[in-house]
């Protein structure tokens, strides 16, 4: 576990917080160590074909309690950000047939990460069911990581790579599926706990969005304080501390979460010089960069661009 999570902030300890979030970087970076250590390309297909209802936490309860798989659907969509927000479905009905198809507004996705989401959702609609029912196809916009067979052998359909999108696509029929757990009363109540979730979580990052512009927008002109940030909205110090600190988080983490992913999205433009590239995100010096980089990577600058091309 130690090696798992070394270049990241996490401990053993973050993993039996139920509430605790990830950013999508530390989140692709656990998976490309999940494959790097296993020596296994097909690990995100295999953890995706153990999910558990309690995996999805209150969104898991609240979709075990729906009248049919059609409400399932519906609510994994209003709720999905509730449980990460790497990506997002949408459905799309077809005559006959219906299709979920995944996006991510990430550049680059790791197809493991890309794997684990598909496979879990097979899994659980198979057990939230209680049938074992099988898509029509299955669709990646990545190429195969390892054998047809064992992606076969999970998913029980034909599997395409290198499409155009990401999907599950199945009989629209399966929506009439009645659910084994449907409780209405239940169902109603954990829509609301859910709903309020999702309301404390869009305020969190409609704060922290604008936190994260101001940095982002002072970087070029050196590291900013947070003094300068905190006047530039119209607060003071004291104020956004503890503003920061009622969605866990704090100015440094921030700061420094902020320059991570601007240097992942500016590294793999190939017209923006590594030493241009330290400025840009406030370092007065290479070597500061160097080092900030290699904590957050686990490699240098150079190394990591020159893999990524």
């Amino acid at each position: 576990m130690e090696e798992m999570l070394s270049n990241t902030k996490l401990n053993e300890a973050d993993f039996l917080d139920k509430k605790g979030r990830v950013d999508a970087q530390t989140y692709f970076y656990l998976f490309q160590q999940a494959v790097r250590l296993t020596k296994d390309p097909l690990v995100g297909l295999k953890v995706g074909s153990r999910v558990m209802p309690g995996s999805y936490g209150v969104i898991g309860h609240v979709l075990m309690a729906c009248r049919n798989f059609g409400e399932v659907l519906m609510r994994s969509g209003r709720y999905q950000k509730l449980v990460g927000d790497i990506g997002y479905s949408d459905i799309v009905f077809d005559n006959d047939e219906a299709e979920v198809r995944w996006h991510s507004d990430y550049k680059e996705v790791p197809a493991a990460v890309v794997e684990e989401h598909v496979s879990s959702i097979v899994t659980y609609s198979r057990w939230i069911t209680g049938q074992d029912k099988h898509p029509l196809w299955i669709s990646f916009n990545h190429e195969a990581q390892g054998s047809l067979s064992v992606y076969e052998a999970v998913f029980q359909c034909d599997v395409r790579f290198n499409q155009a999108e990401t999907s599950v696509r199945f009989p629209i029929a399966y929506t009439e599926i009645a659910l084994p757990q449907f409780d209405l009363d239940l169902c109603t109540w954990l829509d609301k706990k859910a709903q309020k979730q999702l309301e404390d979580l869009e305020a969190e990052s409609e704060f922290i969005g604008k936190v994260r512009k101001v940095i982002r927008n002072a970087l070029p002109d050196g590291v900013p304080t947070l003094d300068s940030v905190s006047a530039n909205m119209g607060s003071n110090e004291k104020a956004l501390q503890r503003d920061l600190g009622q969605f866990n988080t704090n100015f440094k983490t921030l700061l420094d979460e902020t320059r991570h992913q601007l240097a992942l999205g500016y590294i793999d433009n190939d017209d923006i010089e590594l030493n241009e590239l330290a400025f840009l995100l406030g370092f007065s010096e290479q070597s500061a960069f160097q080092r900030a980089f290699k904590r957050w990577t686990g490699v240098s600058p150079g190394k990591y661009r020159k893999l990524h091309q």
